[in-house]
């Protein structure tokens, strides 16, 4: 889910006709991921991020977001636990928990342009690092697919610039 707070709807003007037209966008976007590395991992991580997004007029988008995060892993095979006395029992939910940094780009098309739908969707590829991972930062490319929704966004956020172009 994401918050807009910085719209500026830029057009491109030349002989005083719109040669271009989009929407530079900035949000803060709140997510929650999972992946399944098999045989190794289940990884569910929340991530807060810092979004700058360009959406042309016809409702294609690029962004680029940053951000910190939280991660926890869950072991994918049976943990076994061995107190002090010898006595094996299994461990429920095992795994770790993780401070994690994300940073990445997508494209994507926003159905709010043209069909008035809160709604966009995205192809997203992130780097992902998690630390301390056994001592160590780990770093993970992730490749999101996802919809989004943006709730209504505020009439005052809105600004409109126009650049004309003179040859």
């Amino acid at each position: 889910m994401e918050f807009p707070f910085n719209h500026v709807n830029v057009q491109v003007l030349k002989d005083r006709k719109i040669i271009r037209s989009f929407v530079k966008g900035r949000f803060i976007s709140g997510n929650i991921n999972w992946y399944h590395h098999p045989e190794f991992h289940d990884n569910l991580y929340l991530t807060i991020e810092w979004v700058m997004r360009r959406t042309r007029y016809k409702g294609f988008i690029s962004e680029f977001s940053a951000g910190p995060g939280y991660s926890r892993t869950f072991l994918g095979g049976t943990t076994y636990r061995v107190d002090d006395n010898g006595v094996v029992s299994i461990k429920k939910l095992a795994g770790f928990n993780y401070a994690l940094l994300t940073i990445g780009g997508g494209l994507g098309y926003d159905f709010s342009m043209k069909k008035k739908l809160p709604l966009s969707t995205v192809a997203k590829l992130n780097f992902i690092s998690m630390f301390p991972y056994n001592s160590t930062v780990y770093f993970r490319p992730v490749l999101e697919l996802g919809i989004r929704y943006t709730p209504a966004r505020s009439p005052n956020t809105a600004v409109r610039v126009s650049v004309p172009i003179s040859e």
